[in-house]
């Protein structure tokens, strides 16, 4: 099979696989609308697991504060 052959091949499938309308279904403006409308999502997403975390790092560095603040007072039954 030439070069022909592999060029009727390839016309072939795209004017039976929908053609132009095939394509632009793989790099069309929907396609792209769709990949802006996941990613949104995911920064979203990531936004949300962030102030969580941030929150419970405050919440940490306050039980170390407490923690640190102790150790320069001991009980006098540890000391």
């Amino acid at each position: 099979m030439g070069g022909e052959g592999i060029i009727s091949a390839v016309l072939g499938a795209l004017a039976g696989g929908g053609g132009l309308a095939g394509f632009r279904r793989l790099v069309g403006p929907d396609r792209d609308a769709a990949i802006a409308a996941y990613y949104r999502e995911v920064i979203e997403d990531l936004q949300k697991e962030n102030t969580q975390l941030r929150g419970e790092l405050s919440g940490l560095r306050a039980r170390v504060l407490v923690l640190e603040l102790a150790q320069d007072n001991p009980p006098p039954h540890l000391g």
